[in-house]
């Protein structure tokens, strides 16, 4: 598939669902409330039940059982609802093919791991870099979108580059074809889906940090979890070689190696958290086999 028809492939896949938009719709008025968020998530029986099913789970922890959407909204907060909608959203629309390379499980694994890593460090920047929490966290949980789109529309390209980087033992990405890389691809679906331009920039830079520049630090951000998450043994593909940390990066976050071992520990340390979120995207992977 050439690069021409890839984009309009991409401009063919679905675009959100009425209930997502009328979420987003809701989210930008500044006098937007819970309920009135509640009353859209009520439109969809399958989203009410995840975010009930979450709002129950180890990932919050509360000791009472939650019965009450409302309630439910409140204790995720209303983007990090918003988020995870999107990423449900993106999964049911773009499944991808799963393959001998390409697993499904693995990837959003690595992907929930990226984003509880960054959501974590952003929390240890906030006070000084003025982060949210919830946007670095979406951020992180989508950056490797592309590699959904490309497992459906060009499961070849995925499975050529895995290949070189085994062979010349380098990391995935730089094994793709520069002209249309994840990244890029990843770039495509978020015009398609009209993405904010800082979830737009992490998707699209998240392998070059420096060449962000409205965003730098978020994308810094999730640029160092997405390693992290290779490095602790979580990646997308089996063998995959973890890339390096980019020094801009390592200079805009300004932690120690220490420090960085700290925040996986705490982000990932519980189990049962991160089995929550994945069962978000009705994924049937579970950490002891993974």
């Amino acid at each position: 598939m050439d690069y021409k028809t890839f984009v309009k492939a991409v401009r063919n896949l679905p675009t959100p669902s009425p209930v997502l938009m009328k979420i987003e719709s809701v989210l930008k008025e500044p006098n937007s409330n819970i309920s009135q968020i509640a009353d859209v998530i009520k439109l969809d029986p399958a989203i009410t039940s995840k975010v009930l099913r979450l709002a129950n789970s180890a990932y919050i922890g509360v000791s009472h059982k939650v019965t009450s959407l409302q309630n439910a909204i409140v204790l995720l907060g209303d983007k990090r609802v918003h988020s995870l909608v999107l990423a449900s959203e993106l999964l049911n629309s773009i499944a991808g093919k799963a393959s001998d390379i390409f697993n499904i499980d693995k990837y959003w694994l690595h992907s929930v791991s990226a984003a509880l890593v960054a959501e974590e460090i952003a929390g240890y920047l906030r006070r000084s870099n003025n982060l949210d929490k919830d946007e670095v966290f979406i951020a992180a949980l989508l950056h490797d979108i592309g590699k959904l789109v490309l497992s459906q529309l060009m499961p070849d390209a995925i499975q050529e580059a895995y290949t070189k980087s085994i062979n010349r033992n380098i990391p995935y990405w730089n094994a793709e074809c520069q002209e249309l890389d994840h990244s890029k691809a990843g770039c495509y679906l978020a015009e398609h889906w009209s993405f904010p331009s800082m979830l737009s920039e992490c998707i699209c830079k998240h392998h070059v940090p420096q060449s962000s520049k409205e965003h730098s630090m978020v994308v810094s951000v999730v640029h160092i979890a997405d390693v992290i998450a290779h490095v602790i043994g979580r990646p997308v593909m089996d063998n995959e070689i973890a890339p390096e940390i980019d020094k801009f990066a390592l200079e805009k976050v300004a932690f120690s190696s220490e420090q960085f071992k700290v925040i996986a520990a705490r982000a990932l340390g519980d189990r049962k958290k991160v089995d929550s979120l994945l069962e978000m995207f009705s994924v049937s992977a579970a950490m002891q086999t993974i």
